[in-house]
């Protein structure tokens, strides 16, 4: 049987963060049977995972530039769950 999940959050939904400062974003989900690894991605590569749960990542990362923009995809089982879209400020 396969499992069911679904997205609960990831926040926040539409990030705007400046050059040097530390984005922060949090993907939750429920599940009902799967105990598989969540996993955020950008620009097709895994993102370092600084702090996870059973039902839950947090990728903290310092935006170094405009490179770091762009749309943030959180995946169960290689599925997409949700994503959020991160805008960088230059100073």
């Amino acid at each position: 049987m396969q499992s069911l999940f679904f997205i609960l959050d990831v926040s926040p939904l539409n990030a705007y963060v400046s050059v040097g400062s530390t984005l922060n974003l949090t993907c939750t989900i429920e599940e009902d049977s799967s105990f598989d690894s969540l996993v955020f991605m950008f620009n097709g590569e895994e993102e370092s995972i600084q702090n996870s749960g059973k039902n839950s990542i947090v990728l903290r990362k310092v935006i170094r530039g405009t490179k770091d923009e762009g749309v943030y995809d959180c995946l169960k089982n290689g599925q997409k769950v949700g994503s959020t879209t991160v805008e960088v400020e230059c100073k």
